[in-house]
This record gives C-alpha cells, structure tokens and sequence, in this order.
C-alpha cells in the first residue's frame, strides 16, 4: 500500500523529522519495501529498527469532530499492510493474530466521553478482525468497567455473540508485588484473552507527563492509582509483566484528536484535529513517536520554542531501562502513510 492520494508531507514535517526524529530515521514518508518478508511482525523490521506506523488523513473527521468509519478503515488497511509488508489487511492480521486467539482490544476511558480511544476505532478494529477470520465472538473490546465503557458510548454486550464488549469482571485472587506496589492483575488480561491489541490514547497527563500504549496497560491492574509514584514510572513494570507482554501483539494509538495538555481529562482548547493512528508492535516505540508528536504540536503552540512535556515521562524511561522496546527514536523506523 502506498498511501495513494495522501498529501506529502509539510515543510513543517520534514522540519520536525530533522529537529526531533534525526537523520537516523528520515525514512518518514517512505512506503515499505513491496514483496519484503515481514516474518516475525514481533520482531524489529529487515532494517534492525522497531518499525512505528503513521497513518495520516486530515479529512477523517466530520464536522462534529467524530471520525468517520470510512477513513478509519481505509486508514486500518493501509497502517497494517505497512506494518506487516503484506498486500491485504487479512493476510497482516494473519502475522499477528491466529483465529484460535481470543483477542482482547484494551481500551482507554479513564478521561470521559469526550477524551477517549473512540469507540468507533475499536469497532472498525473488530470488522477488521472478523474479516481477517477471527470469530467475532472470540473479540472483547474492555477497559475497567462498564460503566466507563457505556459512559464513552461503547456498547457493552455480555452476550455469547460478538464482538462483546465488558469491563473487568473479576481480578485474579493471587497478589503479586510490582514495583513496590501488592495488586492483582485483570482476568481478561491473564486468563479470558490469548492476545492483545492495545487501543491505547495519546493525550498530556499532568501525572506522568503523556499518555500512550505503555500507560494504557496500567488498566491491567485493580489498582492503577497505587502507581502514580514518581510520575507512574511502575506503570512499565506492569508493561513488563510475563502475562501482559507475552500476549501484547499490536498497539494501535488513537491520535485522531490528541491533547496536548492539562490532561488526563479533557480540555477542548488544547485538542487538535491531527487525524492520525499510530501502529507498531513496540510499545516503547510507540510511544517515542507518540511524544515526539506531542513535542511538535507544543512548540508550534509555543511559536516555534520549545515547550518540554511535564513532568518527565519516567514510566517511558523505564521501560527502556527495562528493555521493553526501543532505546531511543534512532531505533525507530518510522513510516508515514
């Protein structure tokens, strides 16, 4: 796929690539190789860099600043068949996801209706996966409860057809210490799903400084505000966990309409339209380009100065002690579509 129709990048993007992405990874704008073997689409791509996937179109969001499904879709295809170097949507999610899998979409609600990954993603994500072969029933969209759920107008389904759609119903009975903090881990991230897509949001957060795929797994746990400390630095340790990572198979970040700052709640004045999603099966990577996209929006706030998120993003840099994905942006290879 090669992003027919998309516009070029801006002088502005080039500028951006050059300031915060470096030399090392120019290769933004660039399609991947056609006919390249992917293999492990785990794994980092043939050039020995976390591939991160972004799909831009400025025309996927209606006058209601909702997106609309048709560009979602087409935007879902064209990130996937990137990611993967495959030449269909069906035979990318074969890369990643078998149709024996119960996969769960981890959803983000924690910031209300209006500052939420968009139901409307999750759902083009679930037509996709059952049009790749995956059962529908075997797809749960889920977060924390279903009330948040509701409240950011999922439709919960506790039915035995799918795609169903639930908070956390039980938590396993077994505690376990991370990073200093005794919690218990969610029964649907351990035991009801056998893979995981992680639908994560990427806004501001005057706790940990941003939030992306990393502090979207924090919802993994019962007690997610025990790992505030330090700027949520502990929030990659559960990133970290043998239950989570072994399952992580793809992020897919909504930054359709980021924040910028004041988050983790809304704040209309400091969204913008950017209408993107961010793919990768590198959390850490993910999240890299996901800041660095933050960074560029705040200088241009800030007439051209820079404008550094704070606080200091501890639970990125942590996970990079931790060696969870990428150590820097010039590990990354980035591609827009």
């Amino acid at each position: 796929m090669s992003g027919e129709g998309s516009p070029p990048p801006s002088k502005s993007r080039r500028q951006f690539l050059e300031d915060v992405v470096g030399a090392a990874v120019a290769s933004l704008g660039a399609a991947a190789s056609p006919g390249a073997d992917a293999g492990d689409a785990s794994k980092a791509s043939p050039t020995g860099r976390a591939r991160v996937v972004v799909v831009r179109d400025p025309g996927c969001m209606d006058s209601k600043n909702q997106p609309i499904r048709k560009a979602l879709r087409e935007m879902i295809v064209r990130g996937l068949c990137l990611l993967t170097d495959q030449n269909d949507s069906s035979q990318a999610w074969r890369k990643l996801i078998s149709p024996d899998n119960v996969v769960g979409l981890k959803v983000n609600c924690l910031g209300g209706p209006t500052l939420c990954t968009h139901p409307a993603l999750a759902e083009v994500v679930a037509e996709s996966l059952t049009a790749a072969g995956i059962p529908s029933e075997k797809i749960i969209m889920w977060d924390r409860t279903d009330v948040e759920l509701a409240r950011c107008g999922f439709r919960v389904n506790k039915s035995e057809t799918g795609p169903r759609c639930f908070g956390t119903p039980a938590h396993e009975s077994e505690t376990i210490r991370v990073a200093g903090v005794t919690t218990r881990l969610s029964c649907l991230a351990t035991r009801d799903t056998t893979a995981f897509l992680n639908l994560s949001l990427l806004k501001a957060h005057t706790l940990a400084g941003f939030s992306g795929a990393l502090k979207n797994e924090l919802g993994c746990v019962q007690n997610p505000a025990d790992f505030h400390a330090e700027h949520c630095r502990g929030a990659a340790d559960v990133c970290a966990l043998d239950a989570i990572a072994r399952k992580r198979r793809l992020v897919i970040c909504d930054a359709l309409r980021p924040l910028y700052d004041k988050g983790p709640t809304d704040m209309p004045s400091c969204r913008w339209n950017h209408g993107a999603l961010i793919l990768a099966t590198d959390p850490v990577a993910a999240d890299l380009v996901g800041r660095a996209i933050l960074e560029e929006k705040r200088k241009a706030v800030a007439g051209g100065k820079p404008w550094p998120i704070l606080p200091p993003p501890t639970h990125l840099d942590r996970a990079i002690e931790l060696g969870l994905g990428a150590a820097s942006l010039a590990a990354v290879e980035l591609v827009e579509a």
